[in-house]
């Protein structure tokens, strides 16, 4: 999911998502390189995080280090 959303932030939503369920991986999608301080509040939630503009080569990379047996 991306970081910024309409009504809602990508924070935001996880810990929505988290309430539900703590095992589903995330990976945070962000255009804007992260404060320190704001992806510390977020590394609890998220399993990865990719810095767009990301290559195809770098998001499939990022779906096998979370799901080892991902095949595309």
């Amino acid at each position: 999911m991306d970081f910024s959303m309409p009504g809602m932030t990508g924070l935001e939503t996880l810990k929505e998502i988290k309430k539900i369920t703590k095992d589903t991986p995330a990976i945070m999608l962000t255009g804007i390189n992260l404060d320190p301080e704001i992806k510390a509040k977020i590394e609890p939630y998220v399993s990865e995080f990719l810095i767009k503009p990301f290559t195809h080569t770098e998001l499939y990379a990022t779906l096998k280090k979370i799901f080892p047996d991902f095949n595309a």
